[in-house]
């Protein structure tokens, strides 16, 4: 069992050992792999040994070792610990608001950006009025609305306080737990209401943040309309509950 981020999971270990004797040190390489939900995280581990006997004749046998472990993504090549999402905060609230507000308006500050809008204005800081004639007019428009409106939550948070995130995403309604994720983009999903009722951060939230974020970079990234289709349907599906 794995315990991570106030929450445990189970997992599957496979693994082998050679163990080496040197007079009376032992020295045993050791390589296994950790299956746990849709990750594959590699163990390096060198074992050294020393036995001797006591006094009374007993063999003992004193041993240590040293651990590297990198996480993988199933389907990716990224390392977990060295994504872009392995600084996401997880906040988790109750939607108190939902409004709308015009993609061209100025971006007050205090307010996130999240969704797909949020990954396209990272490229853009003049704001949501420059995108509307620039990057969301060029080649995101359609896929955050076509009329260039946004959706406004408000979030009471249920650490405290409250925040609010404009986003094209629509699946959200007042009094449903989200939760809000905060890295170099923002995000806000929908999640179960135990969510809201517990001091636990669920080690697949953690994740589905991490991908999220890499999602974004890639979009961000994207060079022409064709990377660009690839990047929205990788965010949607990433990035939405």
């Amino acid at each position: 069992m794995e315990i991570e981020d106030g929450g445990s999971e189970f997992l599957v270990r496979l693994g082998t050992a050679y163990e080496f004797e040197m007079g009376g040190w032992t020295l045993a390489p050791e390589l296994s792999f950790d299956f746990v939900d849709s990750e594959v995280k590699t163990i390096i581990g060198l074992n050294f040994g020393f036995e001797f006997l006591t006094k009374g004749g007993m063999k003992m046998n004193i041993k240590t070792n040293l651990i590297v472990a990198a996480t993988f993504l199933l389907g990716g090549t990224q390392l977990f610990a060295q994504s872009a999402g392995s600084s996401v905060s997880l906040q988790y609230g109750t939607v108190t608001a939902v409004g709308e507000v015009n993609a061209a308006a100025k971006h007050t500050s205090g307010r996130l950006i999240g969704g797909i809008a949020g990954a396209a204005i990272a490229k853009d800081h003049r704001g949501l009025g420059a995108l509307a004639g620039g990057l969301i007019g060029g080649g995101i428009e359609g896929h955050v609305t076509s009329k260039k409106v946004l959706l406004q939550y408000t979030v009471a948070l249920k650490s405290g306080g409250a925040v609010v995130i404009d986003t094209e995403q629509r699946d959200m309604v007042l009094g449903d737990c989200v939760v809000v994720e905060q890295g170099r983009y923002a995000n806000i999903r929908r999640v179960s209401n135990i969510n809201c009722q517990v001091d636990q951060k669920p080690a697949h939230h953690v994740r589905d943040a991490s991908s999220c974020q890499l999602a974004k970079d890639e979009l961000n990234q994207a060079k022409t309309q064709d990377a660009v289709e690839i990047a929205v349907t990788k965010v949607r599906t990433l990035c939405e509950d």
